[in-house]
């Protein structure tokens, strides 16, 4: 995969009696990090057992950017009038042999004074997408599909469209599919931006072609069930820069499983950021509300305030604490089903690269163990962006 886009950027520049006609944008990023974790809970039999681990690993999560052992990423956008590519290639893992995907590769024409786009190819960068480090999936982004998004001059702004996405569950051999299943696993948007508000809903459809595969006892056999309706959103209120300068509202959400034909499977999440960041210090307060068909609802706060005491050194501290509630919700004797605190010292070396180290106490259940543990971690993050 490496070697294509190493060809595919030769090709490019070799190209040059062209190169006054192109606009080439290259970028990319590569971040790891020094990772240490001790954590103690109680075994199957109630005894106290520990573990403790030393690795190469980074858990800064960010937007397109999940917990790993490290990120190399690599962005290359070609543009040339009213034509372009878009593509970015990720890697995660540097054992061997390590996993190397496209996170996003396509084509896009603007026509019609820009008035209409299409975009080809495996998609990403969804103009509908909630985008948060809480939700990073796009309901028509990392799969193949045809996006056609429609831009009115009359309203400037506003723009609506379609994508003719691929499927995105499980596809049943015995199932007979045509053109209405794929038009029936389509997306559509819509969204609104000026200067003082920017919003935007994206609704994603479910045909019976694909759904959740599950072993069915009754019958001593697999079923397929419809997975159901997806539905994103985003809000920001941006008028409030004007009123309290440096000041934002976000909110945004991810409701999947909607009119499933298993109830239980269906997840509501929604979350609302306010964030305060002047030159000299940075604050925030993130509320999340998770509503799942199991009737195990979790409710998430987290806050944080970051210093500046140079302009190359910040020191702060995030908190974060969620409850679990609902008829099957995790029982504890405490209230909280799981907290954290993180203090943070960050060295900025130049605007794209930087070093972090960051220690966090914890206690609650972990999901990625599914049990209560409590435990301390320490992560020296290293990143350069260029």
């Amino acid at each position: 995969m490496i070697r294509k886009v190493i060809i595919f950027t030769l090709a490019v520049f070799l190209t040059s009696s062209f190169a006054s006609a192109l606009d080439i944008d290259f970028s990319g990023q590569m971040k790891t990090g020094v990772f240490w974790v001790y954590h103690y809970y109680e075994d199957e039999h109630g005894n106290e057992a520990s573990f403790t681990s030393a690795s190469f690993h980074n858990n800064h999560i960010s937007i397109g950017n999940p917990a790993s052992q490290g990120r190399l990423r690599l962005d290359l956008n070609v543009t040339s009038n009213n034509v372009g590519v878009i593509l970015r290639l990720e890697q995660f893992s540097f054992t061997t042999p390590g996993n190397t995907w496209w996170t996003h590769a396509f084509a896009f024409g603007n026509f019609f004074d820009d008035q209409l786009r299409f975009s080809i190819g495996r998609l990403g960068l969804s103009p509908w997408a909630a985008g948060s480090d809480d939700i990073q999936h796009e309901l028509d982004g990392q799969l193949l599909g045809i996006r056609t998004e429609v831009f009115l001059n009359s309203i400037p702004g506003f723009s609506f469209g379609f994508t003719l996405s691929d499927w995105n569950s499980y596809l049943d051999p015995n199932f007979t599919r045509d053109i209405s299943h794929i038009l029936l696993e389509s997306v559509i948007g819509v969204s609104f931006t000026n200067n003082s508000f920017h919003g935007s809903l994206a609704w994603r459809l479910d045909s019976e072609a694909d759904g959740h595969r599950q072993w069915d006892p009754d019958i001593f056999m697999f079923r397929v069930y419809q997975e159901g309706h997806e539905m994103m959103y985003r809000a920001e209120l941006r008028f409030l820069h004007n009123i309290i300068p440096y000041f934002s509202i976000v909110a945004n959400g991810w409701w999947s499983g909607i009119f499933a034909e298993e109830s239980e499977r269906s997840v509501y999440k929604n979350w609302l950021y306010f964030s305060l960041a002047p030159q000299a210090f940075r604050t925030n307060l993130d509320l999340g509300l998770q509503i799942n068909g199991t009737d195990s609802h979790l409710f998430t706060a987290r806050a944080g305030f970051h210093y500046n005491v140079l302009p190359f050194l910040s020191i702060g501290s995030d908190f974060s604490g969620v409850i679990n509630f609902g008829a099957n919700s995790t029982t504890r004797d405490i209230p909280l089903h799981f907290f954290s605190i993180e203090p943070q010292i960050r060295v900025s070396f130049s605007p794209g690269i930087y070093a972090a180290l960051v220690y966090s106490f914890y206690d609650g259940f972990v999901e990625q163990h599914q049990r209560m543990q409590r435990g301390h971690w320490m992560n020296l993050r290293t990143v350069i962006t260029f």
